[in-house]
This record gives C-alpha cells, structure tokens and sequence, in this order.
C-alpha cells in the first residue's frame, strides 16, 4: 500500500548575514527588522584563527582550548545580534558554520538551510557613495554569483538597498519536511518538534534530499548541521518468515545480514572519498586550465606589442636611413663648395688678422686703464728688446707650440718675457685670451701678470729662478733637494690655487694641463701655477708627453671639467711622493697599497726627501688614488676633503729648511709663515684675517676695499671682515730678524 509523498513548502523565514564586528553589520539587520517581520535567523560564517608557530609548538589540548575560546567569543557576538532583534520584540535564531572563506561559508548556509529570503550588506560602509548601485564587497559579489537560484537576495549598506537579486523559486530541487528524529540545536538551546504535516514555513533544521535510482526512489533525511554519512541512510529491518527457526540457519543468516551491512557502509564510505578527491582534482583542473588561459592571454598580448614596437622601429630605421643618405649628398656638395672658397678665406685672412691686431691694442688699453688690471704696466717693444738683449738666445728659458720665453730686466727687476710667436695665426686670439684671465686674476700661488707690450704681443711675468717642479723631481739641477715637508706645502700650495680657479666668480676657470712643467717655484720653493688660461668650454691641443696627466674621461668624452684638474692634482701628488716619471704610477702605487706590502711602498717613496712617516706617505697615496679614480663622480671635492687633509698633514709636520751644501747661504732663507701670501714679502704688520690665515695688513685691506668679501688663498666666502693684529708672528719676525740682520723690511 502506497503511502502519499508530503506536498513541497518553501522556507519563508527571513535570513540575515552578519559579521563579526556588531558595528559594522547593525545597520544591515535593522533595515531587515524595518522591512520583514515573523522570525528571523542570524547566519554567521565563522573564521578560524590562524595559530603562529613561530613562537614555538603547541600540544593538541592548548589548540583545542585557544578554538573553544573562539567559538566562546563568536556567541557572545551572535547573542549581541540576538539581543537587538528581541529588542525589536522579533524572535530570533543563530545558525553559523566554520570556514575559512566567508563568501563560501555563506553559499553552504544556503544550501543546508533552503534559504529563500537573505539579507546581506553590499559592502563596508566606509565604502557607501551617494548613488550606489554597484556590489563593492567580494563576499557580496561571490555570494550573488554562486548562491542557489531559488535564494532571493538584498543587498544593503548604511541601511539603503543597493542591489536586489530575485529568486526563482521553480529551481528549487529539495523537498522540506519535518524531521522525525529530535534535533538539538546550539544555538536556542531548544529541541525540534516533530511534524508529520506539512505546512508554509518549514523548519531549516532537517533537509530532505531524494536520490533517484531508475524506477523506484528513496529519501534520506540529512541533519543540516552535521556532513552526510553513511550512519544517516539505513535500510528497513529484515524479518524473516515464520518458517525459519532453525537457529543455526538463522545465524548464519544474520552473521550475512551484518556483512552486507559493513560492506555497504565501506563502500559507501569509499565512494564518497572517490567523489570529494574526484571533485578536488576537477576544481585544480579548472583552476589550472584558467591560469593557462590567462597565461596564453597574456603572452599574445606581448608578442603583438613587441610586433608594434618593431614594426615602428624598423620604420623609424628606414627614415633615418634616408635622412642619413640625404644629409651624406648634401655634406659632398657642401664639401665641395667649401673647398671653393677656403682660397677666398685664406686671402681675407691676412687683413681680418691686421684689423685685428689694431682692435687687440685699444682692448689692451682699455682693459689697462679698468680696476682689475691696475696692476699691469704696459711696455714698448724697445724696452722688451733691451731687457731680453735683443731676444738674445742664451737668455731663452722656454718655449712651446705658440711663444718662446726669455729672462729679462725691466725697471731693476728680473722677469720672464712670454713673445707670441708672429707668424702663428693663433698669436694674436692666444695673447688676447691669456691677458683678459690673468689680468683678473691674483693669487699667491699663481703665476703673477707684471705687465704687456700690445704691439709684439709680449706678456711680463714674474721670474721664479727655481725653475719647475719638473726640474727638481727628475733632473739633477744645482738646488737644494725637496724634503717631504716641503712637498707637502707645495700640494697645498697647488691645492689652494685650484680652488680659487674653481671658485673664480662669474665665472670659473679650469688649468686643463696641470703638471710638475707647469708648477714653477720661486726663491723660497712657493708654488706658482703657469700654463693655463682656460676657461669652461675651451679644448686643450694635448701633446704626447702630457697624456699621463689629463684626465681619461676627457680624452674619452672631450668634457673638461673641474673633476680633470682633480685627476692630474692626484698624478701630480704622486709624482711628490715617489719622484719618478707618470706613466703607470697610479697602478703601481695602487698595487702597493691595496697588496699592504710596506717594503714595496717604502720602495716606491723618493728617497732624495728624507724618511717618509709611513702612515703620512700612506695617507697621502690614498688621497691621490681618489683623486685618480677612473669615475670622475668617485673623485673628491678639492675644497671639502683634499683642503683639509693636506692643511693637516702640513701643521704635522713643520717644515725644516732644507741644505746644500754649494749654497751655505740658503740657511738664511726666510720662513714661510714670516712672508705675507699676498705679496711674498716679510711682514711688517701681520694681521689675521676671518679664515685663519695671517696677512700684512696693507695687502689685506687693499684686497678687501677692491670690493672682495672672500679668502685671497681659498678664495671661499669670509665670515666678517674684521682684521685682527697677530702679535705673536710680529714678535717671531722681529726675533729672526735681529739673528739675520742682513735681512731688512722694505
């Protein structure tokens, strides 16, 4: 006799989603409350802690206690739900599952419980724009897209509706019926009644799924909290017929009976791991193929753009292949037309060279008569003939590409003559050039611009009678030796004039071909730097012997900059150190150091002055090495590190004057520090400035009223331009020149 299957309900009962935060998630549960009545049940989806090992294991009671003290917060937040709904005078129920994915979690509450009605926020409402319409969570988003069709969904944030789903309740694949066997649920605390009739709100606590198996069905009720297992699905009992009582046979009949049972459930038990291993390897299969997809994707999109990228650059090529060849004819007929009229120029020459000469001579003049150059005289070229003999050969001390230079008298005084040579056509630009530099510029250390002779291009300097530091570090010349403390004095007397150069303002000038043949010494072995007469921009016409001294980069690059006075300061500060010739001596110096080999620095140390200090001459090798760095960017800052270090090592070790034995006279030479760095001559009033250093007072002031506010030695900014008397230097000088009385202050 067959038995009438229960008519199909729906579950009308109104679900609301909430968080763990009661703040954020109120909003949401009241505007259920506003807009549904009859009773409602809070779904939570519950989050797990993750446990951190890395403060060290933990046992399986400690684990367990840290997730039963979880759970014992999340009902403290689910009753906090509770309370507000029976505030509302709504009854209420709690219904949460664990999992680790919220969006996930909320989908599985759907389909254990037949929700048909939801209420979920669309996102936090920190995230609420006027006009809202679009789903910002990606829990809301999941949930719309994966939950069970028959499930109609309101979405809310900061209690308005911002999306709707609609349910379709023909979907709906599971019939709902009282459960007969009692249910405890955590949540109210309360048991199940049974039901044995069907009715408009279902109870969610029991869901009843049907399998079909071909013509005939079963049921099986499924507690919607616990998983299915095979404990759930029994077969009817058996009762064997009234006609066997044997015992025996009905043993053996239930000793079947029980392994039917156990084989059943195993296998049972079997298929549902094959089923949940076959639909985790499904689930990574897709997950895999979408990556490959998006992968292949990818990989099309870059190919196609490196086609584009091509695809221009080969007609970016192809054009600049045709304005090359264009620009090639043009340059040929250009050439041509050039050669043309390089004879035309040739002849316009020897005119624009006279026109010249006579705009050379009312600039001299001018500049003579202006403030910078009121320290020039201006000669005749008679006077030029006597004081040179008539440009006597004998009195021929040097020469290069463009002049030749004499030793002279003019006026009493000793001088050196600088004679452009005529015919060469840069005489008159190279005369020019060297006047309108040197003529403004005044240092102690740098050679000094006596006066000029326009008509012969002549220029009169100083006479240093010391010849060059080339001379007294490679050739035996009849002077006494250099000692290291006198070499330390000159790299900073060399060091002082560069900065000056390098801080000339308006405008800075740069030495170009600083080496020991243009580093000249006067009477008392003072550094004068010669030679140069460069300003930014200008090339250097470089001559095979001066390679080691100029900068890498420039011959590379053609750039010259301060940095290439900074590579050939540190050539020559190791040439002050060894005394031997350029070539390679950065590199032998550099493998002396860097290997730690004492001997080999000792052996590399020019012995003609004195017992190097070995940590001084280590000091020093490694301050040229900076300053020879291949990279000028590695090279230091003369002003900054170089100024300091040599300005330390000179106070370190006072200097003694040197002997020579041809010359007993030379004890008598004048200590530096009694001669004012302005004028070389002893001080009568030695006067100290803002920036340490001790000048005749006259020389000083005069440099002070020209309209300068910076160090005449540095040439840095002065701090105040007050002049202090140095009473202690007075007395010394006053003292050595009682013990010297052949000496007299002019």
């Amino acid at each position: 006799m067959g038995e009438e299957s229960p008519a199909r309900v729906v579950n009308e009962r109104v679900y609301v989603a909430v968080g763990k935060d009661v703040e954020e998630s109120k909003s949401t549960l009241r505007w259920a409350l506003d807009n549904f009545g009859g009773h409602f049940r809070i779904l939570h989806v519950h989050q797990p802690d993750r446990i951190d090992y890395t403060m060290g294991p933990l046992s399986d009671n400690e684990v367990r206690a840290r997730r039963e003290l979880e759970r014992e917060n999340m009902h403290k937040v689910l009753d906090a739900y509770i309370h507000i709904c029976n505030q509302a005078e709504v009854y209420a129920e709690k219904r949460f599952v664990e999992m680790s994915d919220i969006g996930k979690g909320i989908v599985e509450l759907i389909e254990l419980h037949a929700v048909t009605k939801l209420v979920m926020g669309a996102a936090a409402d920190v995230h609420y724009s006027e006009g809202m319409t679009e789903l910002k969570s990606t829990k809301a988003m999941f949930v719309n897209l994966h939950a069970h069709p028959s499930c109609q969904i309101w979405f809310t944030c900061r209690g308005r509706v911002i999306h709707r789903r609609e349910g379709d309740l023909n979907t709906v694949d599971m019939d709902f019926m009282p459960s007969s066997v009692p249910l405890y649920s955590e949540e109210s605390n309360s048991r199940s009644s049974p039901s044995s009739t069907a009715s408009s709100e279902v109870d969610d606590d029991l869901v009843m799924v049907t399998y079909e198996r071909g013509e005939s069905s079963g049921s099986i009720f499924v507690p919607a909290s616990a998983p299915l297992s095979e404990d759930a699905h029994h077969f009817p009992p058996f009762n064997p017929p009234e006609a066997i009582r044997n015992d025996e046979i009905y043993d053996q009949f239930e000793r079947s009976m029980v392994e039917a049972e156990n084989a059943r459930r195993e296998a049972f038990g079997g298929l549902m791991r094959r089923l949940q291993k076959s639909e985790k390897n499904a689930i990574e299969a897709i997950r895999r193929a979408r990556a490959f997809e998006n992968m292949y994707k990818e990989e099309s999109r870059r190919r196609k753009e490196l086609e584009d990228i091509l695809t221009k650059e080969k007609q970016a090529y192809e054009a600049m292949t045709k304005e090359l060849n264009d620009k090639i004819v043009a340059s040929e007929r250009m050439l041509e037309s050039c050669k043309q009229e390089r004879d035309d120029l040739q002849v316009e020459r020897d005119n624009a060279v006279g026109i010249t000469e006579d705009l050379l001579r009312d600039r001299a003049s001018e500049a003579s008569s202006s403030q910078q150059e009121g320290f020039l005289s201006e000669f005749s070229f008679l006077e030029i003939q006597r004081a040179t003999d008539n440009f006597e050969p004998s009195k021929k001390i040097g020469e290069d590409g463009y002049c030749n230079i004499y030793r002279g008298f003019l006026h009493h005084t000793q001088v050196a003559v600088k004679m452009l040579q005529s015919d060469s056509p840069r005489a008159p630009s190279q005369f020019q050039q060297e006047l309108d530099i040197m003529s403004k510029l005044r240092h102690p250390n740098l050679m000094t611009l006596i006066g000029i002779c326009p008509e012969a291009c002549a220029l009169v300097y100083e006479y240093l009678p010391n010849g060059s530091l080339e001379d007294q570090l490679l050739y035996q010349v009849d002077t006494p030796l250099l000692s290291y403390q006198t070499r330390i004095r000159i790299a900073s007397e060399i060091c002082s004039a560069l900065i000056f150069l390098h801080t000339n303002k308006p405008s800075l000038y740069i030495h170009g071909d600083l080496r020991p043949g243009n580093i000249l010494l006067d009477a008392n072995f003072a550094a004068k730097l010669c030679g140069f007469g460069r300003g930014p921009g200008l090339r250097i016409n470089l001559e095979p012997g001066d390679c080691p001294h100029v900068d890498p980069h420039f011959l590379t690059t053609g750039e010259l900059s301060a940095k290439s006075d900074v590579y050939s300061f540190g050539v020559v500060l190791l040439q002050l150190l060894t005394g031997r010739v350029a070539f390679n001596l950065d590199r032998e110096m550099r493998d002396a150091v860097n290997g730690g080999n004492t001997s080999y620095m000792t052996a590399l140390l020019d012995p003609l002055a004195g017992e190097w200090p070995v940590r001084l001459a280590t000091d020093l090798a490694h301050l040229a090495l900076r300053c020879c760095d291949m990279d000028p960017n590695n090279r230091p800052d003369l002003g900054s590190e170089v100024w300091s270090v040599l300005e330390m090592q000179r106070a370190s070790h006072v200097e003694v004057p040197s002997f020579h034995q041809s010359n007993p006279e030379e004890d008598d030479r004048v200590p530096d520090n009694y001669l004012c760095p302005i004028s070389h001559e002893i001080m009568e009033e030695p006067t100290v400035a803002a920036d340490g250093y001790t000048y005749e007072a006259q020389e000083v002031r005069e440099w002070l009223d020209r309209g300068h506010n910076t160090s005449p030695l540095t040439n840095l900014p002065l701090d105040h331009l007050n002049l202090t008397p140095n009473r202690v230097v007075r007395s010394m000088i006053q003292e050595w020149l009682d013990n010297h009385p052949h000496f007299s202050v002019s």
